[in-house]
């Protein structure tokens, strides 16, 4: 009995609790640019570079961009949502988002990632967008 409890506490950790977590998050003005957190208006695209750490096969991993405080946008207007599944052999994530049809509005930006389908975001990441 002792062997059998002892396996199966070693496989728990082995797989891990929950659905892992972010180890690092990079948001950058290029493809493998730089971390910031301050862009001009101009940007075309901005890209979003995660790194995953003990996340199960077929997680759920939503990113989300809003508008948190702009000049012309409604505040906590959401711009664009992208799911898809990750863990597994999946442990990196680059996600590119366009500049809106309108441009960018100088303002305060968020981006929150969702890993495993919570209600509360695992990682949030605010960034200016400058004149």
């Amino acid at each position: 009995m002792k062997r059998l409890l002892a396996l199966w506490v070693l496989g728990s950790l082995a797989q891990g609790e929950g659905p892992g977590r972010v180890s690092r998050a990079v948001l950058s003005a290029s493809r493998g640019g730089s971390d910031a957190r301050a862009f001009p208006a101009s940007l075309e695209k901005l890209w979003l570079r995660l790194e995953l750490e003990g996340v199960p096969p077929d997680t759920l991993l939503t990113c989300a961009f809003l508008a948190e405080k702009t000049q012309a946008v409604p505040p906590e207007r959401e711009l664009e949502r992208a799911r898809l599944e990750v863990g597994g052999l999946i442990n990196r994530v680059t996600y590119k988002l366009s500049r809106p049809p309108q441009g960018w509005s100088p303002g305060v930006y968020r981006v929150e990632v969702y890993l495993g389908g919570g209600q509360a975001p695992t990682l949030q990441i605010r960034f200016r967008i400058v004149l």
